[in-house]
């Protein structure tokens, strides 16, 4: 996270469950914000928190239903009968836990979603970097043969390139090999060692 305390005050998971009992669509906004700012984005566990506290929320509407299957009676827990028969805990805390619930589940399965995509993304780049640089170096690797084969033809040439003065008109002739046709007379002259 960042090291500004107002930041790190503002995307606290106290903070976000409280801001998203007001105002969901606000609190959403600061658990993406809280995942975005996070270094160890790998092990950002927001997501778990908000569903953990959304079942947490859930466990005295659990906990009665599970003494109604059973058949047994709440009073045997202190505390139980008033937090469930509580109209506060009835309609608006139920609601929030679902809420919280499937912010969670959908934070989660984003998130996972999320990082499988750009693992293949990544994968995929390095591969078509790796293919690309492969193919240059591979076109280089071909020009340098060809400019070698030419430079090693060009040095045959000049082994064998010879200066060769005309016996017929007196000029000086360059031939290649060990015949040749004179520049000026177009008469044969021969290189001769």
């Amino acid at each position: 996270m960042t090291n500004n305390i107002f930041i790190k005050l503002l995307t606290s998971i106290p903070v976000i469950l409280l801001v998203m009992y007001f105002l969901p669509f606000i609190g959403i906004c600061l658990l993406i914000f809280r995942y975005i700012i996070s270094y160890n984005k790998r092990k950002n566990s927001s997501g778990y928190l908000i569903l953990l506290s959304g079942i947490i929320l859930l466990i005295p509407k659990a906990i009665e239903e599970i003494f109604k299957l059973l058949k047994l009676k709440l009073n045997t827990i202190p505390y139980i009968e008033i937090i469930i028969n509580n109209n506060l805990y009835n309609t608006k805390l139920i609601s929030f836990s679902k809420l919280l619930i499937i912010v969670g589940i959908i934070f989660i399965i984003v998130i996972t979603l999320g990082s499988i995509l750009s693992n293949k993304l990544g994968l995929k780049a390095a591969s078509g970097l790796r293919n690309y640089l492969n193919r240059v170096e591979n076109e280089d690797k071909e020009i340098r043969e060809k400019n070698n084969l030419k430079m090693q033809m060009q040095r045959e040439e000049v082994k064998n390139t010879h200066l060769v003065h005309c016996p017929h008109c007196g000029s000086d002739n360059t031939i290649k090999g060990k015949t040749g046709k004179c520049k000026y007379c177009r008469q044969e002259i021969t290189f001769n060692a």
